[in-house]
């Protein structure tokens, strides 16, 4: 594994979120053995319902339900994540992904929310027609080939995006598989993500999806080796230098959190607040920047 410090994105969270593109998907509100777009928006069906996913209590991150995308070579799940058809700037996208033993898998972005009008940028592969690689592709060209993701158990990914210079870092279990060119041509758009099964040996649980806009670290803060840590309901904060001031924000923009610090190490008792994906914003020394936690 090996630190992150997104070269490719200086942009402070500070001045580039927008509440109106959060989106935060746990599942566990909704009705486990039933249809996903029925029951959420931002979820569609490339095609009928033929193809669309269901909600599952078999396996999930954050109990109780994940989305399960599966196939049998005949109806195979085919479904988009609608991101609202972003025309320029900067996002950062995660989720959990479990894939069972021997299974594939496909995530791949487009650049519309369209499927009449598919055009992909940057796609992954799990487990490529069985041989045990993952893969990421662009215009359906391996760029990347890895072992990555692992069988039985939750991989955590995230995705850090920037469509003004077309740029994009995709980091699987802390490991950066790829940085460079989103492979945009010219469009500067990004409209949803299809979960795909690619063939009778796709099966994979989906958990905790989550996109923002705005860039969830900085390399300012990075540098200060700042450190972020939650274990049972307490978040812990450290850094090489003065943490001046913490504030922490729910997906709905409203201040849940606020305090001055003055000090290498902050802890937040955040046992009282709802389960949840959270913005904490510090200040370090003058730096400001920010992470996305889970409680």
């Amino acid at each position: 594994m090996k630190k992150i410090y997104l070269s490719i994105f200086t942009i402070m969270l500070a001045t580039t979120v927008s509440i109106a593109q959060n989106q935060e998907h746990d599942f566990d509100a909704l009705t486990a053995g039933a249809l996903i777009s029925p029951q959420s928006d931002d979820f569609a069906p490339w095609g009928g319902s033929e193809v669309d996913a269901f909600v599952s209590s078999t396996f999930s991150s954050s109990p109780s339900n994940s989305l399960q995308i599966t196939g049998d070579g005949a109806n195979d799940n085919d479904v988009l994540w609608l991101l609202g058809d972003q025309l320029g700037g900067q996002f950062t996208m995660s989720y959990k992904a479990y894939i069972p033993d021997g299974k594939t898998s496909f995530f791949g972005l487009l650049q519309t929310e369209d499927p009449s009008n598919a055009i992909f940028s940057t796609n992954i592969y799990t487990n490529l027609n069985g041989t045990g690689d993952d893969v990421v592709t662009q215009d359906g060209t391996i760029i990347n080939t890895g072992n990555w993701f692992f069988f039985e158990e939750w991989n955590e990914v995230t995705i850090y995006i920037d469509l003004d210079i077309d740029a994009i870092e995709m980091i699987v279990n802390g490991e950066t598989i790829y940085e460079g060119e989103m492979f945009l041509q010219g469009s500067f758009a990004l409209g949803s993500v299809d979960l795909w099964c690619p063939g009778a040996d796709c099966d994979v649980y989906y958990d905790d999806m989550v996109f923002v806009e705005g860039i969830l670290s900085t390399t300012d803060v990075a540098a200060n080796e700042f450190v972020s840590a939650m274990s049972n309901g307490t978040l812990t904060l450290k850094a090489q230098e003065n943490i001046n001031s913490v504030a922490i924000y729910n997906m709905l923009g409203q201040q849940v959190y606020n305090a001055n610090v003055n000090a290498l190490q902050s802890t937040v008792d955040m046992s009282n607040l709802s389960n949840g994906t959270y913005i904490v914003k510090v200040n370090i020394n003058g730096t400001e920047g920010s992470v996305k936690v889970i409680r």
